[in-house]
């Protein structure tokens, strides 16, 4: 998952199982977990004060037991939200 945010362009840092997509606005961080999680997706918004102001993230914690395919559907899904416009 990291991988492909690298490869496409989208902020991320670390390198244990929690891949951060730093997305800045705390609206429109919760705005795309709000999104994921309609569609069977939870992934949690982190936004000040946990983080500093403007660093806004959402908060992928993956398994061992996620398969490549699972992994797949949750970058495509985010792509997906990425390129519509948000509420």
């Amino acid at each position: 998952l990291r991988k492909s945010f690298i490869d496409s362009g989208p902020i991320t840092a670390g390198d244990s199982h929690i891949v951060p997509l730093i997305t800045g606005d705390d609206d429109r961080t919760v705005a795309i977990s709000e999104k994921l999680k309609d569609s069977g997706i939870f992934v949690p918004s982190i936004r000040p004060p946990t983080v500093p102001e403007g660093s806004s993230r959402l908060r992928f914690s993956l398994t061992a037991k996620m398969t490549e395919s699972e992994i797949r559907l949750i970058f495509s899904s985010l792509t997906d939200i990425l390129q519509t416009p948000l509420k």
